[in-house]
C-alpha cells in the first residue's frame, strides 16, 4: 500500500501501487500546482513488515524443506556429539574451596622498645 501526500495542499490519496501513487503526485502537480512541484510532498510505502518467525513456522520449515532438515540433521548430531562427551566435562558448579584466612596487618614503623611517658611539665 502505497500514500501520496502532497504538503501544500495537506492532501493524501491511498493507492495499491507505487506506480498509481507517482501518476497520482503527477496529475495533481497538472491539476491543482499548474506543473509546479510543491513543498513537502511525499509518497510512502505504508506495507506492514512481515511477521516475526514464530517457534511453529521455525519448526515448519526445519521440518518441510530438505535445506531445513540438513539444518535439523547436522543439529542432532551436534548435540548427541556433545551429549556423549559431557560427563567428560568439569562440572559446573563444582563446590568452593575454602577462604585462605585473610592476611594480618603490621606496622613497619612501628619501634620495638616501648614507649616512655612524657616528662612532666
Amino acid at each position: 500500500m502505497y500514500v501520496y501526500g502532497c504538503g501544500v495542499c495537506q492532501t493524501i490519496s491511498h493507492h495499491t501501487s507505487e506506480g498509481e501513487a507517482t501518476a497520482e503526485r503527477d496529475g495533481h502537480r497538472r491539476t491543482v500546482h499548474h506543473g509546479r512541484v510543491p513543498m513537502g510532498e511525499w509518497i510512502r510505502d505504508t506495507t506492514p513488515p512481515p511477521p516475526p518467525p514464530t517457534p511453529m513456522s521455525v519448526v515448519r520449515w526445519l521440518l518441510g524443506t530438505w535445506p531445513g532438515r540438513a539444518v535439523a540433521l547436522v543439529l542432532v548430531v551436534v548435540v548427541v556429539r556433545l551429549g556423549l562427551f559431557i560427563n567428560d566435562l568439569p562440572p559446573l558448579f563444582a563446590p568452593m574451596p575454602p577462604a585462605a584466612p585473610a592476611p594480618t596487618w603490621t606496622n613497619p614503623f612501628a619501634s620495638e622498645a616501648p614507649t616512655a611517658s612524657p616528662p612532666p611539665r
